[in-house]
């Protein structure tokens, strides 16, 4: 209110604020149907999470039960004194008996090496050194694996120091290790190569090898997934690389391989370091 000419005057300004209203309704509804769907997803990963907690002690209780009869099975069989069995056909059965008995027990006790690890994924970063890590890989690799007499080349100097779990750096460079020498060529000596590279203040593990190798675009996922095995004339049961990638992931790490039949593989671990 002013005056005017000894006048009083009311100066009413009215403004329409039927939109604004409209929009701030509606963006009050929006904001609760966001939160709605955030609670949600928050229990359904809750439930998933819960539903994952269960299967892995499901699995761990069914593996761990199974380790005492699945041996006892193993050993009962091995007892057996295949003279006594007659007919071509009788013993043609019991060699799928064993065969299979052989199969399972190398399962289980694979499943139980899957078990053990998973309880190792929150361990304490270390500061170590690969070539002092690498060295004690060597050591504990099986006979059966060093008469394959591989032509190992190892170049750290580009990066010779990592802070990791030390059971994992040991698991990740002892599989990939076992893996080259498993599937070397009959053709040619094995070479395989192990360095290390820095790349964005990344730490990355390359390992190559000259051995058998395999389609890779084909069969890239494939060789990560658990007991999953291309190539069936080497003992194994498919768990090395699977507890790779699952160390590797357990970090916000990758690992990437590249490969074609008959020309070795290259296995790129980003240790996200």
């Amino acid at each position: 209110m002013y005056i005017i000419d000894d006048r009083p005057v009311v100066h009413v300004h009215i403004q329409n604020i039927t939109e604004r209203k409209q929009a701030e309704e509606k963006m009050k509804k929006l904001n609760t149907a966001l939160e709605e769907e955030v609670s949600k997803a928050e229990l359904n990963a809750k439930k998933v999470e819960t539903k994952n907690r269960e299967l892995e002690e499901l699995a761990y209780v069914a593996a761990h039960d199974l380790k005492a009869p699945i041996t006892n099975l193993n050993v009962l069989i091995e007892m057996i004194n295949t003279q006594s069995i007659r007919g071509d056909k009788d013993i043609e059965l019991f060699n799928k008996l064993k065969n299979n008995i052989e199969q399972v027990y190398k399962k289980v006790f694979a499943l139980n090496d899957v078990i053990n690890f998973k309880t190792t994924l929150n361990d304490q970063k270390k500061h170590l050194e690969f070539e002092k890590v690498f060295d004690e890989v060597k050591q504990n690799i099986p006979d059966r694996l060093k008469s394959k007499n591989a032509d190992i080349d190892v170049d750290f100097s580009e990066c010779s120091e990592i802070e990791y779990p030390p059971l994992h750096l040991i698991s990740i460079l002892q599989n990939l290790l076992s893996n080259s020498m498993k599937f070397k060529s009959p053709d040619r000596l094995l070479k395989i190569e192990v360095k290390t590279i820095k790349r964005n203040e990344s730490v990355y593990l390359l390992i190559k090898d000259n051995g058998l190798g395999f389609d890779a675009e084909k069969h890239g996922e494939k060789v990560f997934g658990l007991f999953k095995r291309l190539h069936t004339h080497e003992e194994g049961v498919g768990v090395g690389l699977y507890i790779v990638k699952s160390i590797v992931e357990t970090h916000g790490g990758k690992i990437e391989v590249k490969s074609k039949p008959n020309e070795g593989a290259l296995f790129t671990i980003n240790l996200n370091n």
